[in-house]
């Protein structure tokens, strides 16, 4: 079942390629306006925090959460970041600039991001890249997955953006 929702969420994304020529060249995503996994969904695993996204209070395990890009082609990434919040050890978030090939659905990260790495508490962690879009061959998307082993602990996905 996992290889169906993989393959089937990124097609969805297809309807989201690009902004018009008049759009801002800075595109922000909160926790709830990502679009979470049917396993997330399913489970009833999650929940909207104003606007970030936590575990349901019984919930443990990855939740796993997609967010549209929609930049015009031949935008260039100068940044990518995560806000997030991690009370405690026993939680963790990964953020992944994502492409998806049009033609063979190959899935590669451009660049990502681990809060396992940082300290505890509100953080902006932001990674200098080079890269430019390009919406012919690709779909691009952001990956966010949610992670706690044990119920006391309460990662929060507040954002991701790109500069």
């Amino acid at each position: 079942m996992k290889s169906v929702y993989v393959a089937f969420i990124p097609v969805l994304l297809i309807g989201f390629q690009k902004a018009e020529a008049s759009s801002p060249q800075l595109w922000n995503a909160t926790g709830a306006t990502c679009i979470a996994s049917d396993t997330a969904m399913q489970f009833n695993g999650y929940a909207d925090f104003n606007g970030m996204a936590i575990h349901n209070s019984s919930a443990t395990g990855t939740m796993t959460f997609y967010c549209p890009l929609n930049l015009q082609d031949g935008f260039v990434v100068h940044s990518f970041n995560l806000m997030f919040q991690n009370l405690d050890s026993g939680g963790r978030v990964t953020a992944s600039l994502v492409r998806m090939g049009r033609t063979d659905g190959l899935i590669s990260n451009i660049v990502t991001l681990d809060t396992n790495l940082y300290p505890f508490g509100l953080l902006y962690k932001e990674q200098p890249i080079s890269y430019t879009l390009n919406w012919q061959p690709y779909v691009y998307y952001v990956r966010v997955d949610l992670m706690r082993s044990t119920t006391t602990s309460q990662p929060i996905f507040v954002s991701v953006g790109v500069e």
